[in-house]
C-alpha cells in the first residue's frame, strides 16, 4: 500500500503482515493512534472481500476482545478495518519464553476465555484460537484478536499436504472434527482450542505435533496428549482433560462454562 492517508487516517508504519492483509499504525482525525488492518491488493477477491467485511461487522463490547473502531472501504475499493491500537506482546512471542507457572497460565487463559465466552454469546464462533491471536497487553489485559474466519467461514478439511508455517501454525490447534472435515467448527472447537493454549503454557509445549502436518493430524485426531506433570494443580489439569476430549459432545460445551471452570480451579 503506497498511500500514506486512507479515509482520513494517516498510516505511520506498519505493525504487521498477514497471508491477505497489512496492518499500520495510524492517527485518526483527532489524532488518535490506531490499528489500521488493510485487505492486500495482490489477495482481493469477492470471496476475501466477502470474509474481510463480515469480520468487520463483528462488535463486540468486551475488556478481553480487541475493539473495532471503524470500517469502510478506501481508494482503489479497498477495504479496511480501525482497530484499537495496543502495546504489549502476542502470547506467541510470550511462550516463545517457555512455560508459566501454573497461575500465570490460567491469569492468561481465564482472561483469554472470558473474551471467547463473550462472543459465544452472541453465537460467534472464532475458529482460530491460537497463540498468536491472543495478545497480552502491558497494561494487564489480555485480548482476543483476529477474527478473520469467525462464524462465517466454510471451513473444509485442510490440505495437510500443505507445509507452509501458516498452515502448521493452525493445525496445532485444531480439534479433531477440523481435520476431519466431518462437521463445521463449532463452539466446542473453539474449547479444544484453547485448551491447547493451557496445556502449552503449562508445559512449554503443544499436547499433539509430528514430523509433518499429517503425522500432526493423525496424533490430534488418535493419541492421547501427554500426561501433565506434578507441578500442575489437579483442579488446573482436570480443566485440560474437559477441554482436550477427542469427541467434541464429550467437552465443555463453550467458553461460557470454559471459564466457569477455570474460575472455579482458581478458587481451589
Amino acid at each position: 500500500m503506497s498511500l500514506d492517508v486512507i479515509d482520513g487516517y494517516v498510516l505511520e508504519g506498519m505493525l504487521g503482515r498477514g497471508s491477505t492483509s497489512d496492518v499500520y499504525r495510524a492517527r485518526d482525525r483527532a489524532g488518535v493512534e490506531v490499528a489500521l488492518k488493510v485487505l492486500r491488493t495482490d489477495a482481493l477477491s469477492d470471496s476475501l472481500e466477502r470474509r474481510f467485511l463480515r469480520e468487520a461487522s463483528i462488535r463486540i463490547e468486551h475488556p478481553n476482545v480487541v475493539r473495532t473502531l471503524d470500517a469502510g472501504i478506501g481508494p482503489g475499493g479497498v477495504p479496511y478495518i480501525v482497530l484499537e491500537l495496543l502495546a504489549g506482546r502476542g502470547l506467541d512471542a510470550r511462550l516463545a519464553g517457555g512455560a508459566f507457572s501454573p497461575s500465570e497460565a490460567l491469569d492468561v487463559v481465564r482472561q483469554a476465555a472470558r473474551g471467547l465466552a463473550a462472543l459465544h454469546r452472541e453465537g460467534i464462533v472464532h475458529r482460530d484460537v491460537k497463540p498468536a491471536n491472543i495478545f497480552c497487553c502491558d497494561d494487564g489485559p489480555v485480548k482476543l484478536l483476529d477474527f478473520g474466519v469467525a462464524r462465517f467461514a466454510e471451513l473444509t478439511r485442510p490440505s495437510l499436504a500443505t507445509k507452509t508455517g501458516e498452515l502448521l501454525g493452525t493445525l496445532l490447534y485444531f480439534a479433531p472434527e477440523q481435520i476431519t472435515g466431518g462437521r463445521n467448527a463449532d463452539a466446542r472447537s473453539d474449547v479444544w482450542a484453547l485448551g491447547v493454549v493451557l496445556y502449552h503454557a503449562l508445559t512449554g509445549a503443544v499436547p499433539f505435533t509430528g514430523r509433518t502436518p499429517v503425522h500432526t493430524a493423525l496424533a490430534i485426531m488418535e493419541q492421547p496428549h501427554p500426561p501433565l506433570g506434578p507441578s500442575v494443580p489437579p483442579a488446573l489439569a482436570a480443566v485440560v482433560e474437559q477441554c482436550l476430549c477427542k469427541r467434541p459432545e464429550d467437552r465443555l460445551p463453550n467458553a461460557i462454562a470454559l471459564r466457569a471452570a477455570l474460575e472455579a480451579a482458581r478458587a481451589e
